[in-house]
């Protein structure tokens, strides 16, 4: 190698170095402070630093370093394929479909691979949806897309509420940890039920203003946004959060076990407990085939 090219080579590993060993000191530091997983109820030491909601749902990935949480590495990874179909779904209004841009492929070809059953759901969901599309975007000059979510989707959504819920309730109680054996409702809504009108009326419920990644000048609100009202003891709470103009999630939560029994059973319906909601089992698409073709 030219003394040159090696000059450069070594130059661009010590950079890199240096910047691994920094990123291992902020990590330290940070875990100083927050030594147990929040993810999994603080049953977990924390070994990662996560940035939640991902990086990759935010367009062009420009995420501010901000809703940075304590994690373990199972917690870490847990959600990495639900973060991948709920990205490229809130993502949708950015890139209108599967063949779009270079990083919408690439995000699609993932989802084909590893998600099948949620890619069959994502095509399908776009089926008779495109004339009516075309006239909201008409008449509101915005480019809507109206999302039609299947079961596998749902669970993808959900597992992502799971953690976007325990992370919020972490940072809005000054570092509480929810417990896997809190009881969740979860209420998904799309821009197709923004256009219904079938949102729910969260008014009386004492929900303050959504807040949003910061860092200096730079802020996200018009692709994120969580608020919670929790209540001073911490038993009752109901939190919601928006991903861009596509997703609308909320969650009611309840951690006392007595209150919950104390309910109806009309009114227990549809609750779990939130460390029920693990990643959906999707099967190979080579097995899909295989059922297809009997």
């Amino acid at each position: 190698m030219p003394a040159r090219s090696q000059d450069r080579a070594e130059c661009y590993q010590m950079v890199k170095m240096s910047e691994s060993k920094q990123r291992q000191t902020t990590t330290a530091r940070f875990l100083t402070h927050h030594p147990f997983c929040c993810f999994c109820g603080g049953a977990c030491r924390a070994s990662t630093r996560e940035h939640y909601p991902p990086r990759r749902l935010f367009a062009d990935k420009d995420r501010p370093d901000d809703f940075v949480f304590p994690a373990c590495k199972p917690c870490n990874e847990m959600s990495r394929q639900s973060d991948l179909v709920v990205s490229f779904l809130a993502l949708s209004t950015h890139r209108h479909k599967f063949d779009g841009d270079l990083e919408s492929k690439k995000m699609a070809e993932a989802i084909r691979k590893n998600c099948p059953q949620s890619h069959y759901e994502l095509q399908g969901g776009r089926t008779g949806t495109r004339t009516r599309e075309r006239a909201i975007q008409t008449r509101t000059g915005q480019p809507w897309v109206l999302l039609k979510i299947g079961a596998f989707t749902k669970a993808h959504v959900r597992l992502v509420t799971r953690k976007m819920i325990s992370a919020g309730y972490y940072r809005m109680t000054g570092g509480s940890y929810l417990p896997l054996n809190s009881w969740i409702f979860i209420g998904i809504h799309t821009s197709t039920n923004l256009f219904e009108d079938k949102l729910p009326d969260l008014d009386g419920f004492g929900l303050g203003e959504f807040i949003t990644l910061r860092q200096g000048r730079k802020e996200k609100e018009e692709q994120f946004g969580l608020r919670a009202s929790i209540s001073s003891n911490k038993e009752l709470s109901i939190f919601q959060y928006y991903l861009h103009n596509q997703f609308l999630i909320t969650a009611l939560v309840i951690t006392n076990n007595d209150v919950f029994v104390s309910l109806t059973a009309e009114q227990q319906a549809g609750y779990v407990h939130i460390g029920s909601i693990t990643p959906p089992i999707e099967t190979p698409l080579n097995d899909i085939q295989r059922l297809n073709l009997r």
